[in-house]
């Protein structure tokens, strides 16, 4: 099993970081997936990253764009989003460039990931109808990957 792993940016949480951080890492310890995959935006993504460290289980931080750690999407995750790419697996850098490239670099990532997984993790707000996290949960749907949304 790969798990690849969506959710909302720090704003749009609605738990604190370690409540989620324990409810991805009991999903983790639960299914023993051969793999996790996350995308390494703060919020979601980097948690998850933190949470397959904490249970032991390899994983790939795909960064969208090079630049991408020096953007605001990680902003104040700069520790998170360091040790997250230090004890990767593997780096997966899906654009060489270091200025934003555009929406497309996110749609690239999130089909990536899906492309690569057997399950995906999501923390997807019920009614939400746009965003990332909304189009990467649809993506998999019609690739008919298997989807978890642990939104509390």
């Amino acid at each position: 099993m790969k798990i690849a792993v969506t959710g909302h940016r720090p704003e749009g949480l609605n738990e604190s970081r370690q409540s989620l951080e324990k409810r991805i890492a009991n999903v983790f310890l639960e299914k023993e997936p051969e793999l996790v995959i996350v995308g390494m935006a703060a919020g979601t993504d980097l948690i998850a990253g933190l949470a397959a460290i904490k249970t032991c289980f390899p994983y790939w931080a795909v960064i969208p764009w090079s630049g991408h750690e020096r953007s605001h999407y990680v902003k104040g995750w700069v520790s998170e989003y360091e040790t997250v790419k230090h004890f990767a697996q593997k780096v997966i850098i899906l654009d060489e460039s270091e200025e934003y490239p555009g929406p497309d670099a996110f749609f690239a990532r999130n089909h990536f990931m899906v492309d690569n997984a057997t399950h995906l993790l999501a923390y997807l707000k019920p009614g939400t109808n746009r965003g990332g996290t909304f189009e990467c949960v649809n993506y998999a749907k019609k690739k008919k990957v298997l989807v978890r949304n642990i939104y509390a």
